[in-house]
């Protein structure tokens, strides 16, 4: 069933995410613990119920899920920094861990839809080549494409 529901999930994930972000615009910590813990049971609804009828959609969105899992739970660290006095030093290697964890994610999907469009490509071309052959072979000798 919920895979069949599974643009209303989708739908309910986003209000949730907005409401969160806007009513708790005060309270850092519990905006992360938040966000962190919808996008843990969304990735966890992700491989359970496998929605998605593309395994490389899926792949994105868990790919995109883990990775807010683990910003959000980095997030809390900022919001925890009075309490632990972290230095400068670490709060700078912390910040490059959220860059390089969004460039993941952000990658991650451009390799995923470049490789899926290649394909594309590959096949549309193979396709035209194979029958660009088979046209300039005379009526009789026709055979089998070179590309199988």
């Amino acid at each position: 069933m919920w895979v069949m529901q599974y643009n209303t999930v989708l739908l309910i994930k986003k209000i949730f995410y907005i409401h969160v972000i806007v009513a708790m615009q005060q309270s850092g910590l519990y905006q992360s613990i938040a966000v962190a813990l919808q996008s843990s049971i969304f990735c966890v609804y992700l491989v359970v119920q496998q929605p998605l009828s593309k395994i490389d959609d899926l792949r994105k969105a868990l790919v995109t899920e883990a990775g807010m899992f683990l910003n959000s739970l980095s997030f809390i660290l900022y919001s925890v920094n009075q309490q632990f006095q972290f230095n400068q030093e670490t709060l700078f290697y912390l910040g490059w861990i959220n860059i390089g964890t969004y460039t993941i994610i952000v990658s991650s999907n451009l390799l995923i839809d470049g490789f899926a469009q290649f394909k594309i490509v590959y096949a549309k071309i193979k396709k035209a080549f194979n029958n660009f052959i088979q046209s300039q072979l005379p009526q009789q000798s026709r055979i089998q494409p070179i590309f199988i």
